[in-house]
């Protein structure tokens, strides 16, 4: 079995990471790995994580 492309989604926004992981979901060669609501989150999961793809806004609050 292929495995799955694993996702990081970053958005202040939660509909829009709603949207995102509702995708997400949807696709079968996809993986919703962690939601992030700002860069400094986005970092800590991303080294926890190691995604493949990041999804990320470019203006998020604080760190961008």
């Amino acid at each position: 079995m292929k495995q799955k492309i694993r996702v990081l989604i970053v958005d202040d926004h939660a509909m829009v990471r709603l949207g995102l992981a509702e995708a997400i979901a949807t696709a079968a060669d996809l993986s919703l790995i962690a939601e992030a609501e700002n860069g400094t989150i986005a970092l800590q999961l991303y080294a926890q994580h190691k995604p493949d793809v990041v999804l990320m806004d470019f203006q998020l609050p604080g760190l961008d």
